[in-house]
């Protein structure tokens, strides 16, 4: 494990404290979830061990929950909370209960696709119909096709598309737009095909794909949503207050635990502003380089489980 401090953007250098956290916040792809996937067995025994000390484990991930719960069914019975979707639901992860919604009305994501679909250089967002299409069933395991039910979008060969394309998730559900692709799959859930963003129901997330090797935009709140990323070419869309600093925060307050008492890990853009928030925060070592500069310090890759690595030595086994 490396603890080598970081400097800020002030330009003064943060250094870990040595106290155990009340709190440990850890993203999933990319830093707690191998490449596969799934949570190893030693990083299991270390939230375990984490949580027998006393302290709160909260998982915050770009997934919806539905999908976050299906990656952390090993997880159970740790008393934990899940921040899921960028931080637009807040939930208890045993018990599903949800303690916090953001949420964005059908008709702010039409708004946000029309901005997205403004940007310099971005060629073919496929526009959406004036009403909604009847849902077509995804696939049976809830992974996305490769490409629209014409093929026209397709990808690049390495699954991800040629041309920008989107999708949403709501609370229970997932609606893939036009061409949207085998890209992010997320798990078994009910997902259906659309041509437009239906007036039925809030969404939590609109995702767009701007397309294989295209650069992202300026990220932040822009208006009456906020534009993050989790991954290289995905642009995600949610409510102002629908990250992961202000649902993690809420959780704070409720508790009356201060942000210096927060241990927390990420790899990702929407995973930075926890990293400085926190009174400790850590990228894995495949973290994106601007993420790592924020960081305090840095723990092994998330595919030697790095954040186990790093948790075992604040709570050492007993044995």
């Amino acid at each position: 494990m490396t603890r080598t401090p970081h400097p800020q953007p002030s330009g003064r250098p943060r250094t870990p404290g040595d106290s155990r956290p009340a709190v440990v916040v850890t993203d999933l792809d990319g830093t707690l979830l191998r490449a596969d996937a799934t949570v190893g067995e030693r990083t299991l025994a270390a939230l375990r061990a984490t949580a027998a000390a006393g302290t709160r484990i909260v998982f915050a991930t770009a997934r919806p929950a539905w999908s976050a719960r299906a990656v952390l069914a090993g997880a159970s019975g740790l008393g934990a909370l899940l921040v899921s979707s960028n931080g637009a639901l807040v939930s208890e992860l045993d018990s599903g209960r949800v303690r916090r919604v953001r949420a964005m009305s059908p008709a702010t994501v039409r708004a946000a696709l029309a901005e997205v679909s403004e940007l310099p250089d971005l060629p073919g967002l496929p526009q959406q119909a004036e009403r909604a299409e009847p849902m077509e069933p995804a696939a049976a395991d809830g992974s996305e096709e490769s490409a629209g039910s014409d093929g026209s979008d397709g990808s690049d060969g390495s699954g991800l598309p040629r041309r920008p394309v989107w999708a949403v998730d709501r609370e229970h559900d997932r609606l893939l737009g036009p061409g949207w692709p085998d890209v992010l799959a997320s798990g078994p859930a009910a997902a259906g095909r659309v041509h437009a963003v239906p007036d039925d129901l809030p969404v939590l997330c609109l995702m767009v794909h701007l397309g294989a090797g295209r650069r992202l935009p300026a990220l932040g709140v822009r208006g009456a949503v906020r534009w993050t990323s989790s991954a290289p070419g995905l642009l995600e869309i949610s409510a102002p207050e629908a990250d992961k600093v202000s649902a993690v925060a809420c959780l704070l307050e409720e508790t009356g635990v201060g942000w210096d008492r927060v241990l927390a890990f990420g790899d990702a853009p929407n995973d930075a502003g926890l990293l400085t928030a926190a009174g400790t925060g850590v990228a894995v070592a495949n973290a994106a380089p601007e993420v790592s500069a924020l960081a305090d310090a840095v723990t092994g890759h998330h595919d030697e489980e790095g954040v186990a690595r790093w948790l075992e030595a604040m709570c050492p086994d007993p044995r």
